[in-house]
């Protein structure tokens, strides 16, 4: 744990009022970067028959989280990142739900913690 960086996050829950798109795939965005997915689409029981439920995640540096300016203007970056890669949500909201996380269970990218370089698993009371 000697290397851990808390991480910090934008969460979009956002519900539609009918079906919208069809594909069950996992979605990464690289500016901003996050993910997230439909998540109705992978799991029906979390919507409503015939409407929708997506569920997105942008990690932010956890140094960001207390200025309140520039996470209003991520916000809005997400949101827009969001209404163009799916056009017909913005017309179709039943409700949208953003939570600011000061810390979340999320990745950092490190390009030095390669598969050779990762700490190996240690399960106690089992060898090998």
């Amino acid at each position: 744990m000697d290397n851990f960086v808390p991480i910090s996050g934008i969460s979009f829950d956002i519900a539609v009022n009918k079906m919208l798109y069809y594909g069950k795939v996992f979605l990464y965005t690289e500016n901003p970067f996050g993910y997230g997915s439909i998540i109705s689409n992978i799991e029906p029981t979390l919507a409503p028959k015939g409407k929708q439920l997506f569920s997105f995640l942008f990690p932010l540096p956890f140094k960001m989280i207390d200025d309140k300016n520039a996470i209003e203007d991520k916000i809005e970056d997400c949101r827009k990142l969001i209404y163009q890669l799916y056009p017909k949500i913005k017309d179709n909201i039943d409700f949208e739900r953003v939570l600011v996380h000061k810390i979340v269970d999320s990745v950092e990218v490190n390009t030095l913690q390669y598969m050779d370089k990762r700490p190996k698993p240690k399960v106690p009371g089992i060898k090998g």
